[in-house]
């Protein structure tokens, strides 16, 4: 019983990971025009708040330090290494 919902862990977390994976991949083959556009837009909603325009670079690191960091903890979720009791419960 234990080996069916390891296999249903590795599944589950093997999709979300590629599903992830796509989701960096097609943000990275945006054309920097369309890339510019979404980061303008990021940057409008930071310009009403005039203290927070200026944070905009750093805003744009972490959100590439958060796309990874979630990579990895899918990762280690499908490695056995993390367990999300909250998306294996049966």
């Amino acid at each position: 019983m234990m080996k069916h919902k390891t296999n249903r862990r590795r599944l589950l977390a093997g999709i979300v990971a590629f599903m992830w994976l796509g989701f960096i991949w097609g943000n990275s083959m945006l054309p920097g025009s369309d890339s510019a556009a979404v980061s303008g837009f990021v940057g409008e909603l930071l310009a009403r708040y005039s203290a927070l325009r200026y944070w905009a670079a750093f805003f744009e690191k972490l959100a590439h330090f958060t796309e990874f960091s979630i990579l990895g903890g899918v990762l280690a979720w499908n490695a056995g290494l993390w367990p999300v009791f909250f998306l294996c419960r049966s």
